[in-house]
């Protein structure tokens, strides 16, 4: 099995003769956007995180699906670490998608999506949004909110050909978006969910199909 990445900045994701990348473009890409490998809490919706808290009666309920999951990336959980991962430019229209760096197979933790937790209400740009916690508990309607601050998971692109999925793991109280290989993902192959139909008609924009 391949040895998890944990890595403290952006521009360690983007090759330095990365193909489409100039240097100059890659300083300007990653001095745009912020590194955070964790999820930062807006100060307003800290009275709704604890409204949001799961009573210890259901904890257990919550926890009995994935507790082989959490057994096994225990330590990944703890501290946020990558599979063997790189970002390289698609095109103009797509931008940069994730790749893997070496075959990763199926199963294995692709890494945990970060950004800041907001009110879906709040929400300046809803392109980089996951729900923080299943609709079922989710009485706030929290997102995890990686538009301007992230890592390399909020560049993982969209295809109905998808090889990875993403889960909602609880772990120690809080929750997680962990991204999953759904199958093997060969050295150089695209890393890709399926965002789901309903994505593309809330931003109004066009599904552009893409292969691993």
């Amino acid at each position: 099995m391949y040895k998890s990445i944990s890595i403290k900045n952006l521009s360690a994701f983007i090759p330095i003769k990365s193909q489409g990348i100039s240097s100059g473009m890659r300083d300007k890409f990653c001095n745009g956007y912020t590194f955070i490998n964790s999820i930062q809490i807006a100060d307003k919706v800290q009275d709704d995180l604890e409204r949001s808290k799961i009573s210890q009666s259901v904890e257990e309920f919550v926890i009995m699906p994935s507790l082989n999951f959490i057994q096994k990336y225990k330590n990944e959980l703890e501290n946020w670490t990558t599979a063997p991962v790189h970002l390289k430019f698609v095109s103009n229209q797509i931008g940069f998608g994730v790749f893997a760096s070496e075959k990763i197979l199926n199963g294995s933790l692709l890494g945990i999506y970060a950004g800041v937790l907001k009110r879906r209400s709040d929400l300046e740009n809803t392109l980089y949004s996951f729900a923080y916690m299943p609709k079922q508990f989710n009485i706030v309607d929290l997102v995890v909110d990686a538009h301007q601050s992230g890592n390399v998971t909020r560049f993982i692109n969209d295809s109905i050909n998808n090889n990875a999925n993403v889960q909602h793991i609880y772990f120690e109280g809080k929750w997680y978006l962990v991204f999953l290989a759904s199958m093997d993902i060969n050295k150089n192959q695209q890393v890709l969910i399926n965002y789901g139909k309903s994505y593309f008609k809330t931003n109004k924009i066009n599904r552009i199909e893409l292969y691993p």
